[in-house]
């Protein structure tokens, strides 16, 4: 039986827009290695919370995987279902400075929004990331970004064999396209199965407890 054709959703950033450079250079990457796979990239208004969890609700769970850069990374790490490769997430203090340079081209990088997306994004990082979401978590982090430079951080959360490091800026360069989607490929052939441990142990000495309770002459 021929494999299903995996579907991935990528989300650009602050500025980004759909069917962009980086999503283009991702496509190609995949292609190179002879993927069946299709790549959506739409526009998202990356600054309207409202927006992003609804689309996150509901088209991402549609995809076998979602990529994403910068603003759009921070969200799908909050709201993404399943797997999701992180391309240079960008925290509120990274987007304050952006706006605090030129307000005037920043006028939707609000007070409101960062002080939202700040509260957001402290209670993701204290309260939620557990065994399944780092199972689930890759990062792709330009060695040379200087708008979102969050490695340290995110190692300190995150699983160290899930971080690549790629010879680029914040902007997507080709190199850290060829790390996305070398991690898309692995996913793709080793299909790896989140196992929670706990649930997995308890499992196991339920069975050798209903085991011990079996009559001899029945077993």
């Amino acid at each position: 039986m021929a494999e299903k054709t995996v579907k991935i959703l990528y989300v650009h950033g602050y500025l980004g827009h759909g069917g962009g450079n980086a999503s283009r250079l991702v496509r190609e990457a995949l292609e190179k290695r002879g993927l069946d796979f299709r790549l959506d990239s739409p526009q998202f208004d990356v600054t309207d919370p409202e927006a992003m969890k609804k689309a996150f609700s509901g088209m991402a769970q549609e995809y076998d995987y979602v990529a994403a850069s910068s603003l759009g990374a921070l969200y799908a790490m909050m709201y993404a279902p399943g797997f999701r490769i992180l391309v240079n997430p960008a925290l509120p203090k990274d987007l304050r400075r952006i706006r605090d340079k030129d307000p005037e081209s920043n006028a939707k990088l609000t007070d409101a929004f960062l002080d939202w997306l700040e509260g957001e994004t402290e209670s993701f990082l204290k309260d939620c990331v557990d065994d399944e979401e780092l199972f689930f978590t890759y990062f792709v982090f330009g060695d040379h970004d200087t708008i979102a430079g969050n490695r340290a951080l995110f190692e300190r959360k995150f699983r160290a064999d899930h971080i690549r490091g790629a010879d680029m800026e914040h902007r997507r360069a080709p190199a850290g396209a060829e790390q996305v989607a070398g991690i898309l490929e692995m996913l793709i052939r080793e299909k790896p199965q989140y196992v929670d441990t706990l649930n997995a142990a308890l499992e196991g000495l339920f069975r050798d407890l209903e085991a011990d309770e079996t009559p001899e002459e029945t077993r």
